[in-house]
């Protein structure tokens, strides 16, 4: 059974760790992304979007409160900065990110653009 998990990460540079962290953990992780990419990230943001789909192993409870846990430490082990972490069976489902685009020079008050 797999499992989707996402993890906002601070920045886009923790990904592979987390991922080798993951696999140490003995789970099989393939990116969660259409072009089975394993993150997505806004251009001009440093944060990242990671998307990956994980396999428990023969010796792992498949249970997305166990995944989690696991998930947990390999972001610890990564030394990783995390807004949310979210892990849920695989299903069907869509999702979208912010449509926030912040000026390129902080520094000039303005108002965010949507896109």
């Amino acid at each position: 059974m797999s499992y989707c998990c996402w993890a906002t990460l601070m920045f886009k540079e923790y990904e592979n760790d987390i991922v080798a962290n993951m696999i140490k953990k003995k789970y099989t992780v393939r990116g969660g992304l259409v072009d089975g990419s394993i993150s997505r990230t806004n251009k001009g943001s440093n944060t990242t979007m990671l998307i990956i789909l994980v396999d428990a192993g023969a010796n792992k409870t498949p249970k997305a409160e166990i995944i989690l846990n696991d998930l947990k430490d390999a972001l610890k082990e990564s030394k990783a900065l995390y807004y949310d972490v979210i892990v849920h069976e695989q299903c069907d489902a869509a999702y979208t990110m912010s449509n926030i685009v912040l000026p390129e020079n902080p520094e000039q008050p303005s108002k965010p653009a949507m896109e």
